[in-house]
């Protein structure tokens, strides 16, 4: 989905609007669903994706994507 794109900012908040994961290059951008090492509960969580196209696109205008996400671990 992101060829070619550079990820300008990747953030995760939960229901009361509070960022529980930034993603960048050092963790892949990916969320293990934790929050400052503890398990998060079961819910629904909100995402901002800002990218940029990158080389060989011809323009590189940043973009913002927003979403939800469930979090639904099995026990």
């Amino acid at each position: 989905v992101f060829q070619n794109k550079k990820i300008i900012e990747f953030k995760i908040y939960n229901r009361w609007g509070e960022s529980i994961f930034e993603g960048n290059e050092q963790n892949l951008y990916k969320w293990d669903g934790k929050y400052k090492g503890t398990d998060c509960e079961n819910g629904v969580y909100a995402y901002i994706i800002t990218y940029q196209n990158d080389k060989p696109a011809k323009t590189n205008v940043a973009k913002t994507i927003t979403g939800h996400i469930n979090l639904i671990r099995m026990k």
